[in-house]
């Protein structure tokens, strides 16, 4: 299995929000490998592909960083949005 060197931007003040977490284990057991096993991060409010898994190291840089998905031309905010649709019976479901 070819391993791919992810790295991901988030400003400081988003890391240090009261929600975003570092997990090491879930329901009181370590992390497996396909949960993001040593460290996996959770940030509220972004994209899930940016929560990033198998997390080894993190770097506090003072430059205009470029992560993964900056590359790719995804904002450096990536906020999710939910859309939904409601369809009842009546409308033929």
């Amino acid at each position: 299995m070819t391993m791919t060197l992810l790295q991901e931007l988030w400003r400081l003040e988003k890391a240090l929000e009261p929600g975003t977490l570092l997990a090491y284990d879930m329901n009181g057991e370590p992390l497996i490998t396909s949960h993001g096993f040593p460290l996996r991060a959770l940030v509220p409010g972004i994209y899930g592909m940016k929560n990033v898994k198998w997390l080894k190291r993190i770097e506090v840089v003072d430059y205009d960083f470029q992560g993964y998905w900056q590359e790719r031309g995804w904002s450096e905010r990536s906020q999710s949005t939910t859309h939904y649709w409601l369809v009842t019976k009546s409308q033929g479901w």
